[in-house]
């Protein structure tokens, strides 16, 4: 019967809701992943930065003002893949990527040198640690610590982009404030290795 009421039924249903939450407390929780990571943290900040502009919420933007210091504060001068507590996983690509990205677009929201200053840094570093030359592309782990037999280069997105395109969309943004050459140099190498 698709009219089905209630009717003074409450009080059994309410000891049936009871005995299912009882039963359901009795299993085991499924594994709760609470790590933190750099890539996926800098992404989030991103994304709530510029949705506080398109939304012209003054919540979302103050929120990731905060969660950007507390993410500097966590990686103080070195990127972690993942940071919990005391055990650090070593970095990929995406990771040094974002966090350059998420810097950038700080200095565009606040012209504070500071946050263009750190992106530069990251992407000279980043730079140094995953370009492969024999490729001409950034590749996803560090170079000097791998021990894989092939080169981990991704060149596709899949549910966020990958780390050559936000590298790729972050020297773009810095060659359009600083005019350096050398970011300039970058782009012409990368773009042309996508062909």
């Amino acid at each position: 019967n698709d009219n089905f009421e209630l009717n003074g039924n409450q009080e059994i249903i309410d000891k049936c809701e009871k005995k299912l939450l009882d039963e359901r407390k009795k299993r085991i929780k499924p594994f709760f992943d609470d790590k933190s990571q750099t890539d996926l943290n800098s992404f989030w900040i991103y994304t709530l930065l510029h949705s506080s502009f398109v939304l012209k919420n003054k919540a979302f933007r103050d929120k990731s003002f905060e969660l950007l210091e507390i993410l500097q504060k966590t990686l103080k001068n070195k990127i972690y893949h993942c940071y919990d507590k005391q055990e650090e996983i070593d970095v990929f690509l995406e990771d040094y990527s974002y966090f350059a990205l998420v810097l950038v677009s700080f200095y565009e929201v606040t012209g504070d040198e500071k946050y263009l200053n750190k992106s530069e840094e990251i992407l000279k570093e980043t730079w140094s640690i995953f370009y492969d030359e024999e490729t001409k592309t950034l590749q996803k782990n560090s170079q000097k610590t791998n021990d894989l037999f092939v080169k981990p280069i991704d060149i596709i997105d899949n549910n966020i982009p990958n780390g050559n395109s936000i590298f790729l969309l972050t020297l773009n943004k810095i060659f359009n404030i600083t005019e350096n050459n050398i970011y300039k140099n970058k782009i012409e190498s990368l773009t042309k290795s996508y062909y």
